[in-house]
């Protein structure tokens, strides 16, 4: 596992920015097996190599493109709709899109589909937006080049800091899951205009169903029970471990066990050696949601962390800035100071 980076852009327009989003995932070694420019259908690579208008651009209606993982059978398909801000995103975790009437407009289906972002269907699709206007936030991107290819993409607001946008394949850590569960991923698309906040950062107020009363597009999603007759792709929410085993009403700000709240950084510093700590992130899915659910792992990519940060702040956990606050959490950075 070796983490690459990609950090501190500022694109000149969303498209720009989907476009170096696929780009970095291709030097890790993900492959597009089909494309569109909007304007011509490619069944067999990428037709988009540029992120302007016009041919082989990825500034042009509809024009959408299938990437997928190096080793694995997982996909995403991600098109553009009528204008920059306006995207649709599908994952597939094991057929892959090859299915459908694919062609310049209208984008490939696969039998075990999930919308991320957007709605509709492929043949009348809606789009989500996932991003600020253009040139407003700074891009940073992520990718593992090694199994099981994890990565992010995060758009934060120049300025505010504010976290508006992200897209996220988070394998859950090793040996964190049952060796029953035959995916063990998670996925989430959000921008900060469609619903949950990016990277679960919900208001005080908001509860776990409140916060996932959306369904299951525009927040974390996994698929529970893979390979079975009943599997179901349902949202899950980012808990602490305090917030994992207590029975109180959840919400991602306050931390709540045996009537005692905790806000998330309030822990403070370590009293054995004065450090600040990160812990664990926990995917699982209420009960109160219902349908399956339950645990799920521990995300190999989001960290807590113990003392109140702004976001663009570097920490150390096991190298020099290899942790940089994103909102409620850390992710993993390379050493380099956050352009925020």
């Amino acid at each position: 596992m070796a983490f690459q980076f990609n950090v501190n852009l500022t694109p000149g327009t969303n498209a720009e920015a989907v476009y170096r989003f696929k780009e970095h995932l291709k030097a890790q070694g993900w492959t597009v097996p089909r494309s569109s420019d909007g304007l011509t259908y490619n069944s067999s690579g990428d037709q988009i190599t540029g992120f302007g208008s016009g041919a082989n651009g990825m500034a042009n209606n509809n024009a959408w493109f299938v990437i997928q993982s190096p080793t694995l059978t997982k996909q995403f398909c991600v098109q553009r709709g009528p204008g920059n801000t306006s995207w649709r995103v599908k994952y597939s975790r094991a057929t892959g899109f090859s299915g459908g009437s694919p062609s310049a407009t209208i984008v490939s289906t696969a039998t075990d589909q999930v919308i991320t972002a957007g709605g509709g269907t492929d043949a009348s699709p809606t789009f989500a937006n996932l991003f600020g206007g253009d040139a407003s936030y700074r891009l940073h991107l992520m990718a593992d080049n090694a199994s099981p290819y994890g990565f992010y993409m995060l758009g934060i607001t120049i300025g505010t800091a504010a976290v508006q946008s992200v897209m996220m394949f988070d394998p859950t850590a090793a040996s964190s899951s049952p060796v029953e569960d035959l995916d063990q991923w998670v996925v989430y698309t959000s921008g900060s205009a469609i619903g949950a906040n990016p990277l679960g950062l919900a208001s005080a107020a908001a509860s776990a169903s409140s916060f996932l009363s959306n369904g299951v597009a525009n927040n974390p999603g996994t698929w529970f029970k893979s390979g079975d007759p009943s599997a179901a792709f349902a949202s899950v929410f980012p808990m602490s471990p305090a917030m994992f085993i207590s029975g109180f009403s959840i919400n991602a700000i306050t931390h709540v066990q045996s009537g005692y709240s905790v806000s998330q950084g309030g822990i403070g510093t370590n009293s054995a050696n004065g450090k600040e700590d990160f812990y664990p992130v926990i995917w699982a899915r209420p009960s109160i949601l219902g349908g399956l659910g339950g645990y799920k792992g521990i995300s190999s990519l989001l960290k807590w962390y113990s003392a109140q940060r702004a976001t663009g702040q570097t920490f150390t956990l096991l190298a020099t800035g290899d942790r940089m606050i994103a909102g409620m959490v850390s992710v993993p950075w390379n050493g380099s100071t956050p352009v925020i």
